[in-house]
């Protein structure tokens, strides 16, 4: 039986520092490019899969992650909530299209737990410094583009519709913030950590991004309470998260009661009423399809579906906008109450999870979640494979700790 070294060799060293340089750039690649994510986070998954693999240590310590995962009550309730949207393709108006959705979602979802699970805890402070660099010039890139008018897209041959294209470059820049200020605050790189919040508010200030806005306020409140009462902010946000997901079936009817002042303030931003109107169309739909849902990956398909003839008339157009601009209500839509109820069992098991962490590292991971959840009540579509990598990314981040930093008590990462 071969003994595990000591030490990594030259190859593997090399393979897990390509790795982590791939991901400390993806907030670039995502202004660049912003799909990118999910090659991205597949490239450095892949590469220290190879680092693994190429020793015998890592390869130990892939089998062992591995039998760790599997026994979690979180990878159990993630794994029954994706078992119960493949079988909902069966019901699905395009189940190729469906799919599709399905494997833009399992890939990064793949990629991040292989990446999560190998690579090192200890990420070389030349990548902390990169991986500043690299946001640091992402958040450049949309503020200058948006102030030429997106000039730079345009050389590039790429697609300038409107300042609404980085949105998903700033969402990647505020989720990936968390857990990078996370790491260089305890690396003693606080520089760092100023430079790259004044940079994210600036690029969330000048984008078109109501999204972003939500996230941060979300996450910023989440944070500080976490350092003032942690048990108080594990309850916040797990009934936070659990509320967003019970209210999905009447949120368009409760929005409907707000005060007219109030809508047309959020109106100013956030188009609050074409977001009302929407929520509405797609409430419709849940309340005709309430126990297994229209099947995974049908939203964008519900027009030409028979449920669409059910839907008032008023409210059936807004059906052609693809999705409801809200994850939780798109598991209603999609999956029924049975794929709320998972979801519900995924949110439970996850917040568990994070219960045993403390101090900073707790405050940074109820950041990052607060924030997913203010962007996805409001935002995008909920199967986009480029959020899951994003949020896959973050959570490697969170994981790991710069070299020549011992974890506290509290705060490891096992």
């Amino acid at each position: 039986m071969p003994v595990p070294s000591a030490e990594p060799s030259v190859h593997a060293r090399r393979l897990t520092l390509a790795a982590f340089v791939t991901l400390a750039l993806m907030p670039l690649a995502m202004a660049l490019a912003n799909r990118s994510a999910p090659l991205v986070l597949t490239v450095a998954a892949v590469l220290a899969l190879l680092a693994a693999l190429l020793e015998p240590d890592g390869r130990m310590r892939l089998v062992r992650a591995a039998r760790a995962i599997v026994r979690t009550p979180v990878f159990l309730a993630v794994l029954s909530l994706a078992a119960y949207a493949a079988v909902s393709m069966t019901w699905s108006i395009r189940p190729g299209a469906s799919l599709f959705s399905y494997g833009e979602v399992l890939l990064p979802a793949v990629a991040g737990t292989v990446a999560t699970s190998v690579l090192p805890f200890r990420v070389p402070r030349a990548v902390l410094t990169l991986a500043a660099v690299a946001m640091v010039a992402a958040c450049l890139v949309v503020t200058g583009d948006l102030a030429s008018e997106l000039a730079l897209r345009r050389a590039l041959g790429l697609r300038a519709t409107g300042g609404f294209v980085f949105n998903r470059s700033i969402l990647t820049v505020l989720m990936l913030a968390w857990p990078l200020c996370l790491l260089w605050w305890t690396a003693g790189r606080r520089p760092l950590v100023g430079a790259a919040v004044a940079f994210q508010l600036l690029v969330i200030a000048v984008g078109e991004s109501g999204a972003a806005t939500m996230g941060i306020l979300c996450g910023a409140a989440a944070f500080a309470i976490a350092l003032l009462d942690r048990r108080l902010a594990l309850a916040l946000v797990t009934a936070g998260l659990l509320a967003c997901l019970a209210v999905g079936p009447f949120k368009g009817s409760l929005t409907m009661r707000l005060p007219d002042a109030l809508i047309e303030a959020v109106q100013k931003r956030g188009h609050a009423i074409e977001r009302i109107a929407l929520w509405r169309s797609f409430e419709e739909v849940v309340w005709r399809r309430p126990f297994l849902g229209t099947g995974f990956g049908s939203s964008p398909g519900l027009p030409d579906d028979t449920v669409a003839q059910e839907v008032p008339d008023e409210l059936r157009g807004m059906l052609a906008i693809g999705h409801p601009h809200d994850a939780f209500l798109q598991i209603w839509v999609e999956l029924g109450a049975v794929g709320a109820a998972l979801a519900a069992l995924v949110i439970a098991t996850m917040m568990r999870a994070l219960a045993h962490l403390r101090g900073l590292r707790l405050a940074a991971s109820l950041g990052l979640v607060a924030s997913a959840a203010g962007v996805m009540f409001v935002g995008h579509g909920a199967w986009q494979g480029w959020w899951v990598a994003v949020l896959g990314a973050a959570i490697v981040w969170l994981r790991c700790r710069s070299d020549g930093v011992v974890p506290t008590e509290g705060v490891d990462h096992e």
